[in-house]
C-alpha cells in the first residue's frame, strides 16, 4: 500500500514541513509495509515564482490566499484583483508583477507540478492545511480529485479544527476525510481501515 503526503504553498520556502515529516516517521514506524511519498509543492512552487517574490507572499496571509482563490474562482476574478491591488501597494516584489500575470505564472507551474506524478497509484492522499494554506489545498485536491477521482482525500491541520473542519467537509465534496487536531493515531486507523479494502474506492464523503 503507498500513501501520499502533500504541503502546498505558502510555508517559508527555507523551513521543511514537521507535519509531514513526522506523520512519515509515524506512519513507517507503526506500519512499515505501508510506503509514504512526501511532497513539498511549495519548494517547487517557490523555484518557479522565484524565492523573493514567493517569501514576500508567504509572509502575508492576505497576499498568499487571493492567489489560488482565483484559479478555483475565475468568475470573482476582478473583485479578487481589486483586493490584492489594494494590499500589495507596499510591497516590494508583489506590486512589480501585474495579478493577472503572476496568476498566469501559479497556474502554469502548478499544473506542471501535478502533472508530474501519478496521482491514482495512492490509496490515500493527505494534505496539511496550516497558516495561508487553505485555497492552494483547495486548488491542488480539486486538480488532483480529477487526476485521482477514486482515490481517498483526507486533510488536517490547524486550519480544519472545529467548525471549519466540518464546513470543509460540506462545502466541498472532493474532500473525503477531515482529521482534527493530533494526526498521528487517525491518520494511522485511516490507512489501517482502507488497507482492508479490496480496492481504493473512495468512502462516502464525511464518513
Amino acid at each position: 500500500m503507498r500513501i501520499a503526503l502533500v504541503s502546498t504553498p505558502w510555508p517559508l520556502f527555507n523551513r521543511p514541513s514537521i507535519q509531514l515529516g513526522s506523520l512519515k516517521a509515524f506512519i513507517s514506524d507503526r506500519l512499515p509495509e505501508v510506503k509514504v511519498d512526501t511532497f513539498h509543492l511549495y519548494l517547487q512552487v517557490a523555484a518557479a515564482l522565484g524565492y523573493p517574490l514567493y517569501e514576500e507572499i508567504s509572509q502575508s496571509a492576505w497576499l498568499a490566499e487571493p492567489l489560488y482563490a482565483a484559479l478555483l474562482y475565475p468568475e470573482q476574478l476582478e473583485a479578487i484583483e481589486r483586493f490584492w491591488n489594494r494590499r500589495v501597494s507596499r510591497t516590494n516584489h508583489c506590486k512589480q508583477l501585474p495579478f493577472l500575470e503572476l496568476c498566469e505564472k501559479l497556474s502554469k507551474c502548478s499544473k506542471e507540478i501535478l502533472s508530474a506524478q501519478d496521482w491514482a497509484r495512492y490509496r490515500l492522499i493527505g494534505l496539511s492545511v496550516c497558516f495561508s494554506q487553505l485555497t492552494s489545498s483547495i486548488y491542488f485536491i480539486t486538480q488532483i480529485r480529477k487526476m485521482a477521482p477514486d482515490v481517498p482525500i483526507v486533510v488536517g491541520g490547524s486550519s480544519c479544527a472545529g467548525a471549519l473542519g466540518k464546513s470543509l467537509l460540506q462545502t466541498f465534496p472532493d474532500i473525503t476525510f477531515v482529521i482534527e487536531g493530533e494526526g498521528e493515531l487517525p491518520l494511522m486507523k485511516l490507512v489501517q481501515e482502507i488497507a482492508t479494502t479490496k480496492a481504493p474506492d473512495a468512502p462516502a464523503p464525511g464518513t
